[in-house]
């Protein structure tokens, strides 16, 4: 609050009321300052929050991944049993795989279960799946961008592909700011022509 009183205009000697601008400025000065004081106890309160949350949502991740797992192996044990017609089995093991890829994709290194699991009931297997989703993802890049992301081959991972993104798009920055500098430099170097044309 100091420093809205530092920015408070008082009525002078002179004159015992402010004019309707001042009234104004004053009032607006007031806002900021308890907007400010809003913002500050929002930012104080964001560590507390995220410590909340994630003493409730923890577990309770926990728990769905625990039930995600429990579901998988019992549409495994199922699809092991006689009876279902082939557009059910179809049905169930995209379902499973659906599940499946979802849980690997939240670990930093996949479970070799699950990824059994996946490689048992997919057409594909999941490192083979993955990197065709890295190549459509750097092919998608490519076109919206025009950047070269190098070769296919050699794309092990989805970091791998986003680092090769960063260099690609920094490389592209530096030579765009290196043409730019030399237009600036040839229009200098014209302009200093043009003086110079002047003065003779």
């Amino acid at each position: 609050m100091s420093s809205t009183r530092q920015l408070q205009i008082a009525a002078t000697a002179g004159a015992s009321t402010l004019t309707p601008e001042q009234k104004r400025f004053n009032s607006l000065t007031r806002q900021i300052e308890q907007a400010r004081e809003t913002l500050l106890a929002w930012q104080e309160q964001i560590p507390l929050y995220w410590q909340a949350h994630a003493d409730v949502a923890g577990p309770l991740f926990e728990s769905l991944e625990q039930a995600q797992r429990a579901w998988v192996q019992a549409i495994d044990r199922q699809l092991a049993q006689p009876g279902w017609t082939q557009s059910e089995q179809r049905i169930l093991r995209e379902l499973l795989c659906d599940v499946v890829a979802d849980l690997l994709a939240e670990q930093d290194e996949p479970d070799p279960a699950l990824k059994a699991l996946f490689d048992q009931h997919n057409e594909v297997d999941y490192d083979t799946e993955q990197q065709q989703v890295r190549l459509a993802m750097k092919d998608m890049v490519e076109t919206m961008t025009g950047l070269d992301l190098g070769a296919d081959h050699a794309l092990d991972s989805d970091a791998e592909l986003f680092q090769r993104l960063h260099q690609e798009m920094a490389a592209r920055e530096a030579a765009e700011a290196a043409q730019a500098e030399t237009r600036e430099q040839a229009r200098a170097g014209r302009r200093k022509t043009a003086a110079e044309k002047r003065r003779e």
